[in-house]
């Protein structure tokens, strides 16, 4: 339990240490939610950390708005998208053959799959990613000026002046 206290203090303190502007702090936050619906499942954050640095997003941010998907809820966000995503493109898959399933079934739908997983993706990603974009721009002023002031009382507490 100790380490997963001192695992959420680190993230929590990193996370008030932010360098930037709010803009490259909530870029990355936009952008790494966005990655996490992508099914670039296994490069995620690796996926979300480049694009945040070709878009001068805050990469922390962006590798921890990438874990919006993780083993808990990959299942519900996957199969919203493809949901999503065969119902745009008009061509659900009969999954019929699972109860004696081959190599060659798997083969054979696994375009279909990943168009409609991708398709999905991009019409849930954009409007989440952006979503979060304005709740980054929102909270970064606030957890700048809470980081300044939390620092200037620890100086004020080494240096011995109250107030």
């Amino acid at each position: 339990m100790n380490f997963l206290r001192r695992s959420a203090l680190y993230v929590y303190y990193r996370f008030l240490r932010l360098k930037g502007s709010p803009e490259e702090i909530a870029r990355g936050l936009g952008i790494g939610v966005f990655m996490g619906f992508t099914p670039t499942l296994g490069i995620q954050t690796i996926s979300a950390i480049f694009v945040a640095a070709v878009f001068k997003g805050n990469k922390f941010l962006a590798a921890l708005g990438a874990g919006i998907t993780n083993p808990l809820t990959i299942p519900f966000f996957y199969t919203g998208t493809y949901k999503i995503g065969s119902a745009v493109l008009g061509n659900p898959l009969d999954f019929s053959f699972l109860s004696h399933p081959t190599f060659q079934d798997f083969w054979s739908i696994g375009n279909d799959l990943f168009l409609a997983l991708w398709v999905g993706g991009l019409i849930v990603g954009i409007p989440s990613g952006i979503v979060f974009y304005f709740i980054g721009l929102w909270a970064a002023p606030r957890l700048i000026q809470q980081y300044a002031k939390a620092k200037n009382r620890f100086r004020n507490r080494k240096t011995g002046i109250v107030g």
